[in-house]
């Protein structure tokens, strides 16, 4: 529920900021959680079909907006990068102790925007049809280092932009962004496209977020009810968090990941003699110029408990693994 609820405090700001009149913000909640029930009630293939093919492009083009603001401010890229330094390890911040902050600051939001290690994830990727686990875990790890990269250059174009950074406390979050965008091609118009992009995001959270939390109701109880009460949660939130303050929605964003990284990375210290093992088969196949296959009977560890890629006397050595869908 944090990450819808970040989703949503996040549009509702950008169309605010947009489109500026009285009542705004609660005309857009509505607006938010009606779009919320109608994929979740109506059209859920539909737009996560749409958003399959959508999503990565209006994640290329976002990128293309960000360079081509960065350009435009390019004679204050150098003052960023000597500010992120100086700001991270100057002797200011290490004797006023603002160093550890900084670093906590910079976990909690690195970790929200890329979701590395909090296993928000493995349940959709480990239903696609590859034929080696470690094959799957690179191209999640791609997809980390693609969300980092993009947010690291949202950050620049915010610290390119000199009276921004002098006037950061003032203002923050989305309409801090839509200002810094303004001084690059897209001018005038940098606030309702910046609504435009995370309106189209927050689409494709809300049926990805749904779906895991769907499968994992579903993995407690297939009673219908429980489903029908996850859709309420769900708009619910997107309602109550598109009007509460947006620290507020944060710090509890905060406190879910914790939980959910605690537990991720306890079951990943459990299971590190697998991934151990399956990394250095995936490392074998690759160096004799194979295409990795994993067959879990060469797993030189209990298998007893794995029921995804097949047992030990009925896997078909020729065959591709099976993959539980769903």
């Amino acid at each position: 529920m944090g990450f819808i609820g970040i989703q949503a405090t996040s549009a509702n700001s950008a169309f605010v900021t947009a489109f500026p009149f009285d009542g705004n913000d609660i005309l857009f909640a509505v607006i938010l959680a009606t779009v919320a029930a109608l994929i979740m009630y109506r059209g859920i293939k539909g737009v996560a079909r749409a958003s399959a093919k959508m999503v990565p492009a209006m994640a290329m083009l976002w990128f293309i907006v960000v360079i081509a603001t960065i350009v435009s401010n390019w004679r204050f890229l150098d003052d960023a990068v000597v500010m992120i330094f100086e700001g991270a390890f100057g002797m200011d911040s290490i004797l006023g102790g603002t160093l550890g902050a900084a670093v906590l600051w910079g976990l909690k939001r690195g970790v929200f925007s890329n979701e590395a290690g909090i296993g928000s994830v493995p349940n959709v990727s480990s239903a696609a049809d590859v034929g080696h686990p470690v094959e799957q875990g690179l191209v999640q790890s791609f997809g980390v280092f693609m969300d980092t990269l993009i947010c690291t250059g949202t950050a620049f174009v915010i610290l390119t932009v000199p009276q921004l950074v002098t006037s950061a406390g003032q203002e923050g979050g989305v309409p801090l962004v839509a200002e810094a965008l303004s001084t690059g091609p897209l001018g005038q118009y940098s606030a309702a496209a910046l609504a435009i992009f995370i309106l189209l995001f927050v689409l494709a959270s809300i049926v990805s977020s749904f779906s895991l939390c769907e499968a994992n109701v579903k993995f407690l109880s297939n009673k219908p009810v429980y489903s029908k009460l996850l859709k309420i949660v769900i708009i619910s939130t997107v309602f109550i968090a598109s009007l509460a303050p947006a620290g507020l929605i944060w710090s509890l964003a905060d406190v879910f990941m914790a939980i959910l990284g605690i537990s991720n990375m306890t079951a990943v210290l459990l299971l590190r003699g697998y991934i151990a093992e399956a990394l250095k088969d995936y490392r074998r196949q690759r160096s004799e110029e194979k295409e990795p296959m994993f067959k879990v009977e060469d797993m030189p560890l209990d298998i007893s408990g794995i029921t995804v890629w097949g047992d030990r006397s009925g896997i078909d050595p020729g065959t591709k693994p099976r993959i539980r869908k769903g």
